[in-house]
């Protein structure tokens, strides 16, 4: 299991930055495979102003890919005979997002400087040295976290 998330049958448990602010995010499934829905909570170690609690949601949809319209792509592909069978065992599987910039560059380098273990490994232990938790749920850092005070962002 990964330390930066906790995943269990129904839900997601994530955190991230959002102006220089830690939040952390459980997103619930409360819907069917049919009518999907999603619950969400919010929680961080200050409050929560608007602004920053609509970029988290919105952060949240783009990881978790909630606005692809993907109605047109199902149609096409049960359309075709071996496509279909293919379609019905990967129902609703998505490509892999990360949640920000910086942790998908790091995630395209660690793999090929290193065999697979430790590169699972390495961003747990990135996560410990930006010293990113919150409610127990470890954040991937930041660029703007490895950066001297005068060289911020």
């Amino acid at each position: 299991m990964r330390d930066d998330q906790r995943i269990d049958e129904l839900s997601l448990t994530r955190a991230v930055c959002i102006g220089g602010q830690t939040v952390v995010f459980n997103v619930r499934s409360t819907g069917l495979i049919k009518s999907p829905r999603l619950k969400y909570t919010l929680s961080s170690d200050r409050s929560l102003t608007s602004g920053v609690r609509d970029a988290v949601v919105d952060r949240i949809g783009f990881f978790l890919s909630l606005a692809d319209d993907l109605e047109q792509f199902y149609r096409i592909g049960y359309g075709d005979v071996d496509f279909a069978p293919v379609l019905q065992r990967l129902y609703g599987l998505h490509q892999v997002k990360f949640l920000t910039p910086f942790e998908s560059a790091c995630w395209a380098v660690l793999p090929q400087r290193r065999h697979r273990e430790p590169s699972r490994r390495s961003p747990k232990s990135l996560g410990q040295a930006s010293k990113r938790v919150v409610r127990g749920t470890l954040r991937f850092p930041n660029l703007t976290d490895w950066l001297p005070p005068t060289s911020r962002i």
